[in-house]
């Protein structure tokens, strides 16, 4: 039909989060989600996943559930401010949707330098198709001890293109 689409990835945050990522013993991950959306935003596979690796703590934003329920802590919605401030003591942002655009929350754990970890292929991302390579990405977690210098750098020049 003559209709020309082209794909570019963006991140709504400016000014763009700094280069924060730092190693800790203790691994932290975190996922975003709507209630309502568990199944889509992959929470049942964290619930399925959370007892399997029990030295991982997974923070749940945008869904209200208990606050905490033994390595699984749930922040509901918070501000903008306060999502940033947490997450930059994280390892990684977990995104499961199967069907998605490049999410915020992903974009952000890039250039902050952390490790994240998608269903779906992106450059310089960890890809976890399945339950058995996102259990064994987690795992991997505690051996990233620098940031993740060429995927920031990578996200930091894809995300600044022009979108026309």
């Amino acid at each position: 039909m003559g209709i020309e689409a082209r794909i570019q990835p963006i991140c709504l945050s400016t000014p763009y989060p700094e280069l924060s990522y730092k190693w800790a013993k203790d691994i932290h991950v975190y996922l975003t989600t709507r209630f309502g959306s568990g199944i889509e935003y992959g929470l049942l596979k964290v619930l399925e996943i959370a007892p399997v690796l029990p030295s991982i703590t997974f923070h749940i934003y945008g869904s209200v559930y208990p606050r905490r329920k033994n390595n699984i802590e749930y922040h509901g919605t918070v501000s903008e401010e306060e999502f940033n401030s947490d997450i930059k003591n994280y390892h990684a942002c977990i995104r499961l949707n199967e069907h998605d655009g490049f999410g915020d929350a992903l974009a952000k754990s890039a250039l902050m330098g952390q490790w994240p970890i998608s269903v779906i292929a992106y450059p310089h991302i960890t890809h976890a198709p399945g339950m058995k390579s996102l259990i064994s990405a987690l795992k991997e977690l505690k051996n990233k001890k620098e940031p993740n210098h060429e995927g920031a750098i990578y996200w930091r020049k894809e995300l600044s293109k022009d979108l026309i």
